[in-house]
């Protein structure tokens, strides 16, 4: 069994591709599988793929006959890896060569903690404050108020070095698509156990993230026209009924906490998205 497997859910990124894949090669690590999911690219992205895997064996191509939701396509290179740890890995990020030793050790010597992940380093066009390097250690109530602190900067833990068999308890199936998905797999982990911050290794990200684009609320969209008046004023509705789901078997002073948290992103948000439409 290998220690880690990276999964790449990918789709059309033949100008990415070359430059991660390279990355990936680069890890110090050498038990590791990469499972890239081509969410049926119309591009060269086959082609790169194809290139790669003919020259390394860890490497694992699956190409999906159609295009599917992007958030099944993570939880499809999630659920065919065999390995002890995961990752997942966007086309347009980079790590620095230790990241994956450095975090893999950490969690091999601290069984209490479920992920363990590096500095994150933003776009220093876009982000004044680029270095993020808060934690979720601790007890559940202090890894609940950073993560509420430090929400929209939350993307390095997403892309943690999780330990497998936590991340697959996560019920894909029950979770459709709505706004921060990926904010409830971050809640889901926080539940599970302490998430580490290496100081010494880093994740370089891109700016293409919905939670890095300017106005982020304007932006988003729901499925369901019978929510909308609903949502103007809680737009993180989904997130938020799906968050209390997860917590649901937890003591009522932590759903409680959660469900104040909540209410004040709820609020704070749909005071900043009438606002901003009421100026248009």
């Amino acid at each position: 069994m290998n220690k880690i497997a990276l999964g790449l859910p990918i789709y059309n990124e033949e100008k990415n591709l070359d430059k991660v894949l390279k990355n990936i090669i680069g890890q110090k690590i050498k038990s590791k599988e990469v499972i890239i999911s081509d969410n049926n690219s119309n591009d060269k992205t086959q082609e790169i793929c194809k290139k790669y895997t003919k020259k390394y064996k860890f490497i694992k191509y699956y190409r999906q006959k159609k295009t599917i939701d992007i958030f099944k396509n993570y939880n499809f290179v999630l659920q065919k890896a065999k390995s002890k740890y995961f990752i997942w890995q966007a086309a347009d990020d980079l790590r620095s060569r230790n990241f994956l030793t450095r975090n893999i050790n950490f969690l091999d010597s601290n069984p209490s903690f479920v992920a363990s992940t590096g500095i994150s380093v933003l776009d220093k066009v876009k982000f004044s404050n680029n270095i993020i390097s808060f934690n979720l250690s601790g007890n559940i109530y202090r890894r609940l108020f950073n993560f509420f602190r430090y929400k929209w900067l939350s993307r390095g833990i997403f892309d943690s070095v999780v330990r497998l068999e936590v991340l697959k308890k996560f019920p894909f199936n029950n979770f459709k698509n709505y706004f921060a998905r990926d904010w409830t797999i971050i809640l889901f982990l926080i539940g599970q156990g302490q998430i580490n911050r290496d100081k010494s290794s880093r994740a370089y990200f891109g700016a293409n993230g919905l939670s890095f684009r300017k106005h982020t609320l304007k932006i988003q969209r729901f499925s369901s026209k019978k929510y909308n008046y609903i949502e103007a004023i809680f737009p993180f509705l989904y997130f938020t009924k799906h968050s209390i789901f997860l917590y649901r078997n937890y003591n009522i002073f932590t759903k409680l906490f959660l469900i104040f948290n909540l209410s004040i992103l709820n609020f704070i948000s749909g005071f900043k998205l009438f606002f901003k439409n009421i100026k248009n």
